[in-house]
């Protein structure tokens, strides 16, 4: 399997830290994630518990490592939070040219990023993640995190 593209819109509260760590909770809670057939090889498995996923993982740590390397191709494996450039796990800021360069304006509107054929592989190394605020006039901000991971 290969790295996947993931796309998140979301209320922004401010703080992109704290808006990135809500789509997380809200990820795990919604099991949109990947989780694979068996766990990996390193998977620290609780006392008495099998070689099954038919129980979901009860954390995101937990459904991490029970992926190991392969990841769970989404938002859950940007797992240091925010960085200042480009880093593995985690989300940076999209820069001005590139959304020059994806939407014809470094100030989409929400009606551009939903109208754009646009994907996380335009703007994302694997195993990073962007962001950037829309902010249409007289309406609440939003943050689109968009990214490339798992293996």
């Amino acid at each position: 399997m290969a790295a996947t593209s993931w796309q998140h819109i979301r209320p922004f509260s401010g703080d992109v830290q704290h808006t990135l760590q809500q789509l997380r909770r809200d990820v795990f809670a919604s099991n949109m994630f990947y989780l694979a057939e068996v766990p990996s090889v390193g998977a620290a498995l609780p006392v008495g518990a099998t070689l099954t996923r038919s129980r979901r993982p009860a954390t995101i740590g937990r459904a991490l490592r029970w992926n190991g390397v392969e990841g769970t191709h989404s938002v859950l494996d940007i797992t240091d939070g925010v960085a200042g450039s480009p880093r593995p796990s985690t989300v940076s800021a999209l820069e001005p040219e590139a959304l020059q360069r994806c939407f014809g304006s470094t100030r989409p509107t929400l009606f551009e990023v939903l109208m754009t054929d646009f994907d996380a592989a335009d703007v994302c190394e694997d195993g990073t993640g962007r962001y950037f605020v829309v902010a249409d006039p007289g309406e609440p901000a939003l943050v689109v995190f968009v990214g490339r991971t798992g293996t």
